[in-house]
């Protein structure tokens, strides 16, 4: 796990995505979470740019998502992620939804695999990307 989790910027809740109960809906809580791991893929520079420069992205095999604390309307959430294992072509993130009072609400364990699309096919990461992402994420 990465020593300087990625503090994510704030979240917008969409009216929307609130139930008949006035929580955030549990499908709610899978686009929020994708949509904050996009932005840490940008910031480690393995989103759009990324694939525009190498014909390589990630692809999401499997993402868990732990609820742990109400979100109501009204509650505010920002993202902080933590890179958990960069392996070959596997690269893991930890991503906690953090309210304005420091509860976690949710947790998700999200694995995205290194995928070549001139193959189509999964690739290991180049050496300096290895290299870069096995740093961590103190400078982003």
């Amino acid at each position: 796990m990465s020593a300087n989790p990625i503090e994510g910027q704030p979240v917008t809740l969409d009216d929307a995505w609130f139930d008949y109960n006035n929580h955030l809906t549990d499908w709610a809580y899978g686009r929020v979470l994708s949509d904050v791991n996009e932005t840490v893929l940008d910031r480690l520079d393995l989103g759009a740019a990324y694939l525009a420069r190498t014909a390589h992205s990630l692809f999401t095999v499997d993402t868990r998502i732990r609820y742990l604390a109400e979100v109501r309307h009204g509650d505010h959430l920002r993202g902080r992620t933590s890179l958990s294992d960069v392996s070959g072509k596997t690269l893991r993130l930890v991503t906690d939804l953090v309210r304005d009072d420091g509860t976690v609400a949710a947790s998700a364990e999200s694995t995205y695999l290194h995928v070549d699309h001139a193959t189509g096919r999964t690739s290991p990461f180049d050496a300096t990307t290895t290299t870069r992402l096995a740093v961590g994420v103190a400078d982003i």
